[in-house]
């Protein structure tokens, strides 16, 4: 078994990877090297650490099952408001002792069959939120970076519930192709954006 000293190896993860000290050698893509960096850095984590984060969206993903199945109405900057469906949230991480959630939340399109033909569906709306509250048709969070209240409130119009059916039949008709890279681009924008969130703000106090 290999003797090491563990405060030299956190003196050399600190220099060559952590966010506070490091270089990129070459011309490697910040992208593609922020998730090594980020697989290295959890080396260093505890394994109750990551547990009680685990334990935390166990949690976070009961009390909000709610949302599960129901459309909500969201506000989104530049664009206006967005129906939303099946919000949920898919990774928590313990930031400075408060835990924050990536959520993702799934929009309604008019034009999902063509969207998806051609390979143009927009990418998921991704959320950091903290301290989210359960109301009875409604929840409100709190974005990360900004603090900035975020609502989800749900609707019952029945435009908008027929829009969603549209919406889901079409996900549901496309090709098995089409199915496949919708799929591959939703999941890997979102992987892209947790690495992104995480190297940024999650190993500073670590």
């Amino acid at each position: 078994m290999l003797d090491y000293d563990t405060i030299e190896c956190d003196e050399l993860r600190n220099y060559f990877f952590h966010p506070n000290d490091y270089s990129f050698m070459g011309g490697i893509a910040k992208q593609s090297i922020e998730p090594l960096l980020n697989i290295i850095n959890q080396l260093f984590l505890s394994s109750e650490y990551k547990e009680n984060e685990e334990k935390e969206l166990k949690i976070k993903k009961e009390e909000f099952i709610f949302l599960k199945d129901r459309l909500f109405s969201y506000h989104l900057d530049n664009v206006g408001e967005v129906l939303i469906y099946d919000p949920i949230p898919v990774y928590t991480m313990n930031i400075d002792n408060k835990y924050v959630a990536l959520w993702e939340l799934k929009a309604v399109y008019n034009n999902t069959t063509e969207l998806l033909k051609e390979h143009r569906m927009p990418d998921p709306i991704i959320l950091f939120l903290s301290d989210e509250v359960k109301l009875e048709n409604a929840m409100i969070a709190y974005e990360f970076q900004t603090n900035k209240e975020i609502k989800l409130v749900e609707t019952f119009k029945k435009e908008n519930l027929v829009k969603l059916n549209e919406h889901i039949n079409a996900i549901n008709r496309v090709e098995n192709i089409d199915s496949y890279i919708f799929e591959s681009s939703q999941t890997k924008y979102k992987h892209r954006l947790k690495e992104k969130f995480i190297y940024k703000f999650y190993w500073n106090n670590k």
